[in-house]
C-alpha cells in the first residue's frame, strides 16, 4: 500500500482527534482556512508549524513520526496495546 501524502496524514490525524478544523486553527493559532490548505496539499506547514501540528497531535496519541514520513503505526498509543 502506497503511503499517504503529508496533506492525507495531516487528514487522518484530525479525523483520529475527532477535531474539527475549527479546533485545530485555535489550538494551532492559525487561521482555519490554513488548515483546511494543508489538508487538501494547496499548503505545506512550515518547519515551526509542523512541529506544533506533530505535538499538538502527538499528545491525542497520534504518532509524531507517522505523520512526519507515514511510517509505522498512526495511533502510538495502538502500537503500546497491541505490542506492535
Amino acid at each position: 500500500m502506497p503511503l499517504l501524502t503529508l496533506n492525507e496524514r495531516l487528514w487522518v490525524a484530525r479525523q483520529r482527534t475527532g477535531w474539527e478544523q475549527r479546533e485545530v486553527s485555535l489550538l494551532l493559532k492559525v487561521r482555519q482556512a490554513t488548515v483546511s490548505d494543508w489538508e487538501k496539499g494547496k499548503a505545506t506547514p512550515g518547519g515551526d508549524s509542523l512541529q506544533s501540528v506533530c505535538r499538538l497531535y502527538a499528545g491525542r496519541g497520534v504518532s509524531s513520526s507517522w505523520i512526519m514520513t507515514g511510517d509505522g503505526p498512526v495511533m502510538a498509543t495502538l502500537a503500546v496495546r497491541n505490542g506492535t
